[in-house]
């Protein structure tokens, strides 16, 4: 086999988890779960580890690969050689959160750019990639509706730099609608010859560094999931500023007047109900 390193770009909330599920039933294979090279402290969640030793724990706890190197570059320098010599394909999915939005808990400011390309480009790397990106609105929803200038800012650097690079992308709500046929696409462009069907299996496949406090163990299949209905004045703002932005419509299609209508609807059955179970409980 001994193909080069593969690098799966997902921006936060885009559907890298269950992507990266699909992925760990790749036969010869390890996959590395949301590692970036411009991170710095424990990242967003207790208990993560520093950056100097998250390669060398995620190998041994789920591969029993043992590395000798302790620090960042020498680990990973160390399991592509690994991997290379031992006929083991390689995936690293990113953690684009700290390359592309200003966190506190990151202690850094993003860099807006891609730093896996770089480091692959410093050590004179070969690396196939990919994406899996979802429509803007989707993402801002699922983060839980911030500041909508400054998410529309980090997404869009991030989606320039998907373009720059020519990487490949595919729509998340195509693969969670048609999952076969994007897994299909995606292992194509790899030229990885393993059947797209024997990828579906995501039961048991939640414990990931980085994915525990947002996975979902009940999820055990792919499927559609449906929009958080939300106060569609909101909505109607956050859409008019995505609208204006170039590079959103180069990616998405926005919704129409009569998805709008039925955002509306739906965001005021869900109000409704809730009200309802309010004043069961009271």
């Amino acid at each position: 086999m001994n193909s080069p390193p593969i690098l799966f770009f997902s921006y936060a909330r885009s559907g890298g988890t269950l992507m990266n599920k699909c992925l760990l039933n790749l036969s010869n294979t390890i996959v590395l779960s949301e590692i970036n090279p411009n991170e710095f402290g424990e990242g967003l969640w207790k208990k993560r580890p520093y950056i100097h030793e998250i390669i060398q724990l995620q190998v041994k706890q789920w591969y029993g690969v043992e590395l000798q190197s302790t620090s960042f570059d020498d680990a990973l320098l160390e399991l592509i050689n690994y991997c290379a010599n031992n006929n083991i394909r390689l995936i690293i999915r990113d953690f684009s959160i700290a390359d592309f939005v200003s966190s506190p808990l990151l202690q850094n400011q993003p860099k807006n750019q891609l730093s896996w390309i770089k480091w692959m480009e410093n050590y004179q790397i070969n690396f196939h990639s990919f994406s899996l990106i979802r429509h803007p609105m989707q993402v801002w929803i699922s983060h839980k509706m911030p500041e909508v200038n400054s998410f529309i800012s980090y997404y869009k650097n991030y989606l320039q730099e998907i373009k720059k690079h020519h990487i490949p992308y595919y729509y998340y709500q195509s693969f969670t609608r048609h999952p076969l046929h994007v897994l299909n696409q995606i292992l194509g462009q790899l030229q990885i010859t393993q059947s797209s069907a024997s990828l579906l299996n995501i039961e048991n496949k939640h414990n990931l560094f980085g994915d525990i406090k947002n996975a979902n163990p009940k999820l055990l299949e792919i499927k559609d999931m449906s929009e958080r209905p939300i106060p569609f004045w909101k909505w109607k703002q956050a859409n008019q500023l995505m609208m204006r932005e170039p590079l959103f419509n180069e990616f998405f299609e926005f919704q129409n007047s009569k998805s709008f209508h039925l955002l509306v609807y739906n965001t005021i059955l869900f109000y409704w109900n809730k009200l309802r179970k309010f004043k069961k409980l009271h």
